[in-house]
């Protein structure tokens, strides 16, 4: 190339589609089809598009007989529809596709004049029709038909008998030289030019020549007259720009009146106004936002509210965790070691000897209670307990020394446990108490004063008759709670009692079919008149009231009219107590009632499929009374409610942060800090625990959702919670 110029066509020269696109541009300025084309109803929601070929901007392209499904309206009325080309030359694997668009107001064609320089995009449109819910109507073809000028090209000289067509532009050397003629009557010129031409005075004369028909143009002073307009256009729309901005600034009001609940936004704004709530992971109630909370379902926290509060060195069993001090602390038996847990800063550990009989071969249950520890084991053969103690415990020791106590009671009943004991400690008025046996008709139980277990008269036994009935431990087909005094019951151990209808209405337990009882608090006698505290009947309810002062009456269920409304209750939501809870069929089933009475206790589904893998532990229900909640942890994750009797149970699945729990799972809650923590040993046998930390006081008075956590390159999400 020399002198900054190149010569395309030549000999040995390359013509390359774009060469070719700005020729074909420069003399066809028409976009349009030479061919074909023709557009029809098929069927439905289809088009039939015959082929055709046509060109866009000097690029010719063919069209090939096809059909072409339209989307419909999915709501009322009709909608504005269109089938239209799309040429985009920036796209190597599809330069041109055919396309169709349904709106409501159909969008602005692309259109780049200078496509083939820019390497753009250009639309041609085909057809617009009318969309409504069950087809296509008022078709109309709308594209330009291209003709042919046998070769006349563009405003070229005029000949002689020639056959020109409507819309050539052509010059003639007898009219003046401001003149450009249109041919606006297709046909032939006549063998002598006719003398008219030399007549034409202004634009718009007309020439007959032979069969055509031509007209005077001004181009250059048309195109004059098309600047001037366009200048004042410019200015004008200038103008109109501030105008323009509050129309969109109204329009985009009323878009957010019709979006319907549960709509996305994205805005920098700090506030959307009461419509609409940040997606920042925030509870909503139902109560509140009815349509949004509909849309969301079931509360759901995510596992990014948990935290590893510690994980083991080594593997090995954990017992249950306590609270103790303001801290979470837990046993690790295989390791014997006591683990702390402290509200902030890191978990420490301290060396235990003395308890190496315990082993992780069964469960091992910590208790913290009146200034002493312990470690109590149901033995392999599930009949002898073993009890461990340290009289005096502050949490400050940098080692502990554990004293076994002997259980063995001389010429009592027993001193054995079961499969159905959880043998947890509790301190009642400075008198330590642990359940041992749970038959069918009686509690059997332990008491000793911390240290004093030297002899066998320090330990003392006793029994509760259960009202002369039947303890349930087998209640329908399932299994029924475990006995143990817990601190989450507030030091008493929680039973239940059936009874056969018996028609002795004298005796006070007799009148009852079903009820459910506590230890120490309900039994008959006093310790003075019998140590085995042996049941003693009363002639009425009143009678047993009065007798009865240690009593804290646990409702009674369908008993006589006069029946009293309880004196104390146990921690619980909304007068309930959960009696049982069952796995069935990868869901949770709860066995529940009301203190304040009128039904039985009833089985209910907690209506979320859980992992195949997930199951229950021991203690792994809680109720957080500062959160109105219950918690019930299965290994995979926890499910909460803030009520047992409806629905509305959520479930935070923790195995990305903890794995499955296979063994000792337990939940404990620490009200000073809020916080609930859940511990066990996972499959791969590391003892974990982990805390989840409430963000303030959840509201859950009704039902509600949680909001999901959204934002776009960083500006966040709003979602539409109501419709005004």
């Amino acid at each position: 190339m020399a002198n900054n110029i190149v010569l395309k066509t030549f000999r040995g020269g390359s013509v390359t589609p774009l060469d070719d696109a700005i020729i074909q541009q420069t003399v066809i300025g028409t976009n349009g089809i030479f061919k074909g084309c023709n557009i029809t109803y098929a069927r439905g929601n289809v088009l039939h598009v015959s082929q055709g070929f046509g060109m866009i901007k000097g690029r010719f392209f063919e069209v090939y007989d096809c059909e072409v499904g339209v989307i419909l309206n999915s709501g009322s009325g009709t909608l504005q529809g269109r089938l239209y080309i799309h040429m985009d030359l920036s796209n190597a694997d599809e330069p041109i596709q055919l396309l169709t668009e349904t709106a409501s107001v159909l969008t602005d064609l692309t259109g780049d004049e200078d496509v083939n320089y820019n390497n753009t995009a250009y639309d041609l449109e085909l057809a617009t029709f009318g969309v409504t819910r069950t087809g296509i109507t008022n078709l109309d073809a709308t594209f330009e038909k291209i003709t042919g000028a046998s070769g006349s090209g563009g405003a070229s000289t005029l000949l002689r008998s020639t056959e020109y067509f409507k819309g050539d532009f052509v010059t003639c050397k007898n009219a003046p030289g401001w003149v450009t003629l249109y041919c606006t009557t297709q046909g032939v010129t006549a063998a002598t030019e006719p003398l008219d031409y030399l007549g034409i005075a202004e634009v718009g004369d007309q020439v007959q020549d032979g069969s055509c028909v031509f007209t005077a143009r001004d181009v250059v002073g048309e195109l004059d007259i098309l600047k001037d307009l366009l200048t004042d256009t410019e200015t004008s729309i200038a103008g109109l720009e501030g105008d323009i901005e509050d129309l969109r600034e109204e329009l985009n009001l009323k878009a957010e009146d019709i979006q319907p609940v549960g709509s996305i936004r994205y805005s920098a704004a700090p506030d959307m106004g009461d419509d609409w709530l940040k997606c920042d992971g925030s509870f909503v109630s139902e109560d509140d936002y009815p349509e949004l909370v509909a849309l969301l379902g079931t509360k759901q926290p995510t596992v990014q509210d948990l935290k590893t509060a510690y994980t083991a060195d080594k593997a090995g069993a954990i017992t249950n965790t306590c609270v103790f001090n303001g801290s979470i602390w837990a046993y690790l038996v295989d390791a014997h070691l006591l683990v702390c847990v402290p509200p902030t800063g890191t978990a420490k550990t301290i060396p235990v000897t003395g308890a190496e009989a315990l082993s992780g071969a069964s469960p091992v249950y910590l208790s913290i209670c009146g200034g002493s520890l312990y470690l109590t084991q149901i033995g392999g053969t599930q009949t002898k307990i073993l009890l461990f103690e340290l009289v005096s415990f502050s949490g400050t020791e940098t080692s502990i020394k554990m004293t076994a106590v002997t259980t063995y009671v001389s010429n009592r009943v027993t001193q054995t446990a079961n499969q159905y004991t959880i043998p947890y400690v509790v301190d009642v008025g400075g008198t330590k108490m642990m359940a041992l046996l749970m038959n069918d008709s009686y509690v059997y139980y332990i008491t000793w004063k911390a240290g004093e277990y030297s002899t066998s008269a320090a330990i003392g036994q006793g029994y509760c008759n259960a009202y002369s009935g039947s303890i349930s431990k087998t209640y329908t087909s399932r299994l029924a709670a475990k006995l143990g005094f817990s601190v989450k019951n507030q030091n008493e151990a929680i039973y239940a009692s059936r009874f056969l209808g018996v028609s002795d209405g004298n005796s006070y337990g007799m009148k009852f079919w079903f009820s459910i009882g506590s230890l120490p608090q309900s039994l008959y006698g006093t310790p003075e008149s019998d140590p085995y505290y042996s049941f003693t009947s009363y002639t009425n309810m009143e009678t047993a009231i009065e007798k009865d002062a240690r009593g804290k009456y646990i409702q009674k269920f369908f008993g006589e009219d006069y029946i009293p409304q309880m004196i104390t209750l146990p921690a619980g939501a909304n007068n309930e107590y959960l009696y049982n809870v069952d796995l069935v069929d990868r869901k949770v089933t709860l066995m529940h009632g009301r203190y304040n009475g009128g039904t039985l206790p009833e089985w209910r589904d907690i209506n979320i499929k859980l992992p195949s893998r997930a199951v229950l532990f021991t203690d792994s229900v809680c109720y957080v009374a500062e959160q109105s909640m219950w918690f019930i942890f299965v290994g995979t994750g926890l499910l909460f409610g803030s009520k047992l009797a409806t629905g509305g149970w959520g479930y935070i699945d923790t195995m990305g942060l903890l794995g499955l729990i296979a063994k000792n799972g337990c939940i404990t809650y620490l009200p000073g800090e809020n916080a609930l923590y859940i511990s066990g040993f996972n499959t791969a046998g590391v003892p974990v625990v982990c805390k989840l930390l409430f963000d303030g006081l959840m509201d859950f008075s009704g039902e509600g959702a949680w909001l999901p956590v959204m934002s776009k390159d960083g500006i966040p999400a709003y979602i539409k919670a109501r419709s005004t």
